[in-house]
């Protein structure tokens, strides 16, 4: 599972709020027991800003966040290969605005932070 924010500079428009995201990753070491996965959750914010008494429609922000997956089991040998065969992520626990504030020179409320949970699946594949 992923925990994660993201912080919306500059803030929201309450409800207007849309995110996709993408997903990579890779094997980075292998060793006796485990093989050790480091991945990349990539996500695209797009949603309504306010800044500096403007708004801004369909503002958008880039965001990453790294994750570290093991895979543990008695048979993996430091000599065997592997090859990632499903990578997905299967629930998005949440998503939601947070940190709410009201903008002073348009008096709408506004969110400072994205928050999200996702469950990411990894599947790994032994190579003969």
């Amino acid at each position: 599972m992923i925990d994660h924010s993201t912080q919306l500079v500059p803030p929201a428009v309450k409800g207007s709020t849309s995110v996709t995201k993408d997903i990579t990753a890779e094997i980075v070491s292998i060793c006796n027991g485990v093989v050790v996965i480091c991945g990349v959750l990539r996500k695209t914010i797009t949603y309504d800003a306010v800044k500096d008494g403007n708004m801004i429609f369909d503002h958008v922000l880039y965001d990453e966040v790294a994750f570290t997956c093991i895979i543990d089991r008695e048979d993996i040998e430091t000599t065997d290969s592997f090859v990632i065969c499903d990578l997905d992520i299967v629930c998005e626990v949440s998503g939601e605005e947070a940190n709410f504030s009201t903008d002073k020179d348009t008096g709408k409320k506004v969110a400072f932070r994205f928050a999200e949970k996702e469950v990411i699946k990894v599947c790994i594949k032994k190579i003969d």
